[in-house]
């Protein structure tokens, strides 16, 4: 502050401006603000101050906004500051998360990849914070489609849209919904094709709870019906399934994709009729006959998008 008010102060020539002085002093104002609140900011670097005056520094490489607060996105971690007008929400997707469960220690193995876990829990005066584990292959899905300009190859929305329906089916076996399954709560890794559901739990409920609250995409795409009851069905997840699925291949809607001629007819047809909520079955029909008379017998298709494109220092 000091060497740029000695350079931009309106009595010093030939550079002194009142414009740019002024401009300074009021970043200088802001910059003590934040100081003093524990809010500032280093690109890629956060800092909160806990109720006990604790400060933890959190390094990340996207930071996005959503309707409950802010996602920090890092290597190994994701870090949710929730407002804490949601913290029945935030209680739930404690809940969830911790209660998990598995048929056998071999499906924990398997299954728990694609779940998130909780690594650090805590408060500060405005917000609820969250920490859960992340590997460094993973990619918010909303990113990678940024990164591709609003558009992917179908073939690889197909298995996408595998690893998806995947977990679906262990919601089933847990008798969960999730009511929030989207570009901006699913990471996949590139590199392994495979996919997880690391956001997105606070409007989880067992199948035929309460539904508390969904976000406003939920209501987008879900059947009103189904959303008016404001009970959790199986459904409403099958809806945003597909939904994903249209988002990625250009137009959420889907009424733009029909004269997309790169689009196999059989994926088309699957994303823009309504699902039936039976996770199981769906998974099987998707599998043997949608990607089968889609794109016949199934290979590996690299996409080619690494963390470090999207996620860059």
């Amino acid at each position: 502050y000091r060497k740029l008010s000695g350079i931009w102060h309106p009595d010093r020539k030939p550079l002194g401006s009142d414009t740019v002085f002024a401009q300074i002093s009021t970043l200088y104002t802001k910059g003590l603000e934040k100081l003093k609140a524990g809010t500032w900011e280093t690109p890629g670097i956060f800092s909160f101050t806990d109720l006990h005056d604790k400060t933890f520094e959190v390094t990340y490489k996207k930071h996005h906004i959503f309707e409950l607060g802010d996602m920090y996105i890092g290597d190994h971690n994701i870090t949710y500051l929730i407002n804490k007008d949601a913290k029945d929400l935030f209680s739930n997707a404690k809940k969830v998360i911790k209660g998990f469960k598995y048929a056998s220690d071999k499906m924990k193995t398997e299954v728990s990849r694609y779940l998130p876990e909780i690594h650090l829990e805590n408060e500060t005066t405005d917000h609820l914070v969250m920490v859960v584990k992340k590997t460094p292959d993973l990619i918010l899905l909303r990113d990678v489609l940024d990164y591709f300009n609003g558009k992917l190859d179908p073939k690889h929305v197909a298995w996408i849209m595998s690893t998806i329906y995947n977990l679906a089916c262990y919601m089933k076996y847990a008798g969960l919904t999730h009511n929030s399954i989207s570009l901006d709560t699913y990471f996949i890794s590139p590199e392994k094709h495979t996919g997880a559901m690391l956001g997105g739990w606070w409007y989880a409920a067992p199948v035929n709870g309460r539904l508390t609250a969904v976000p406003v995409r939920t209501l987008t795409y879900a059947p009103l019906n189904l959303t008016s009851k404001k009970t959790a069905n199986p459904e409403i997840d099958s809806e945003l399934i597909k939904a994903t699925g249209r988002e990625l291949l250009g137009d959420g809607i889907g009424s733009k994709l029909l004269s997309d001629p790169g689009i196999p007819n059989a994926l088309l047809n699957w994303l823009r009729t309504a699902g039936s909520g039976d996770a199981f079955k769906e998974y099987d029909d998707w599998v043997k006959m949608v990607l089968k008379d889609s794109f016949g017998e199934r290979r590996f298709v690299k996409l080619e998008i690494q963390p470090s494109d999207v996620y860059k220092e």
